[in-house]
């Protein structure tokens, strides 16, 4: 549910996502029209789950809805940001290990593009998208090495037109 609540604290509107299954939103951002974009994950189950984003106009009524799923795949929006005339969503989506997600749509609900990389990770813990449109990407990754378990972190940096890694990294204490 996404609640509109006026200056005094009174409900001026609510917008409800129910399907027969789990629904639930994550992150909530707004543009300068009052419009609100709220991401999450709709029609969850044990395993698969698709990842939902939605435009809400400032009097409650949704404007569009948009999806990310894959057979057998769970995936979940995490983080939104709405910059300039796009709007970016990070998330996360799970197959047996947790890869990160990004996805970039126009204002009017075009996706621009969606992108996963290669690899795993073992968390996605944050999003941010700079001034030149590119989104930063961060988290955590374990892995054993030798007799003990190493937890690194992790942040990926991709291109303004989400074709790839700008830049990526992991960094560790020791």
């Amino acid at each position: 549910v996404l609640l509109k609540y006026t200056t005094s604290g009174r409900l001026k509107w609510k917008y409800v996502l129910a399907t027969a299954r789990y629904d639930s939103f994550s992150a909530v951002a707004a543009d300068t029209g009052g419009n609100a974009y709220v991401t999450g994950q709709s029609g969850g189950n044990v395993g698969v789950g698709t990842m939902v984003t939605v435009k809400v106009d400032p009097y409650g009524k949704r404007v569009w809805q948009r999806s990310i799923a894959g057979l057998g795949i769970s995936y979940s929006g995490r983080f939104i940001k709405v910059k300039g005339s796009a709007v970016y969503v990070g998330g996360e989506l799970y197959k047996w290990h947790i890869w990160p997600v990004a996805a970039k749509y126009s204002l009017t609900g075009k996706r621009l593009y969606a992108w996963t990389p290669g690899g795993h990770v073992s968390t996605v813990d944050d999003m941010t998208v700079d001034a030149k449109g590119r989104v930063v990407l961060v988290g955590t990754f374990q892995t054993s090495l030798g007799g003990g378990q190493i937890t690194t972190a992790w942040v990926d940096l991709l291109t303004g037109d989400g074709s790839g890694l700008a830049a990526s990294g992991m960094y560790w204490a020791d």
